[in-house]
């Protein structure tokens, strides 16, 4: 079985109430390749403490050094103030 590791990046490290947010995510494995049934759920945890999950569509993701590999992809626009954290699974 091969092991894999999965990344989540955002493309913005702050932003602003009704600014929207990029949210990546990189499913690494020894060829780079993306199984055709898998999925990528994104959960964001809200600060009233509500979960969201959504389901991320598959799209490259391209590295700060202009490296391109398949991945997957999801936009989120927070409608409260206060602390979000993402997590991909």
């Amino acid at each position: 079985m091969a092991t894999s590791r999965l990344d989540l990046v955002a493309d913005a490290e702050r932003l602003f109430l009704g600014d929207t947010i990029e949210l990546r995510a990189r499913l690494s494995d020894r060829d780079n390749t993306i199984q055709k049934n898998i999925s990528i759920t994104c959960e964001i945890q809200c600060p009233d403490k509500r979960s969201i999950p959504f389901l991320m569509t598959k799209q490259n993701v391209t590295t700060s050094t202009g490296k391109i590999y398949p991945g997957f992809s999801v936009s989120f626009t927070p409608e409260h103030h206060g602390l979000h954290t993402a997590v991909a699974f």
